[in-house]
């Protein structure tokens, strides 16, 4: 992204204001559902391809406050597998106040993590969310 695209998103996000943190899902009940059922769709995913989350690599690109980060944590992936890139540096200070040691974080452009890196699975942004309907 050019310097431009980065600080037009940035502003984005700066209008949101408070409507930028992230949601409590646990006290509404559909939206808490409905993260449950995206829950078993990942978890069913990685069944039926054979993958053992507690040995591969995944780099979440937009985790923003690293809400995905630690459900990932809770079904197994090992801090030291799992890393996070953000564009916005005070969700990447936020979700490391929240999240255990171990778990490595990006900030700024995705597209400027070193090629070099290799991950395993690499979800995007609300990507999880559209995971149900592909049914892999």
């Amino acid at each position: 992204m050019t310097k431009n695209e980065i600080e037009l998103i940035q502003e984005r996000y700066a209008r949101r204001g408070n409507r930028d943190l992230p949601s409590n899902t646990y006290i509404c009940p559909y939206a808490y559902m409905s993260w449950q059922e995206i829950e078993r769709h990942i978890l069913c995913l990685f069944k039926k391809h054979g993958i053992s989350i507690s040995d591969v690599t995944l780099l979440e690109i937009g985790c923003g406050y690293g809400v995905n980060l630690l459900w990932l944590l809770r079904i197994g992936f090992l801090p030291q597998n799992l890393y996070g890139n953000e564009l916005l540096d005070y969700r990447v200070k936020a979700a490391l106040k929240s999240l255990p040691q171990g778990i490595t974080f990006f900030q700024g452009d995705a597209m400027n993590i070193d090629e070099n890196h290799r991950f395993d699975i690499t979800p995007s942004d609300d990507s999880f969310y559209f995971y149900i309907k592909l049914r892999i």
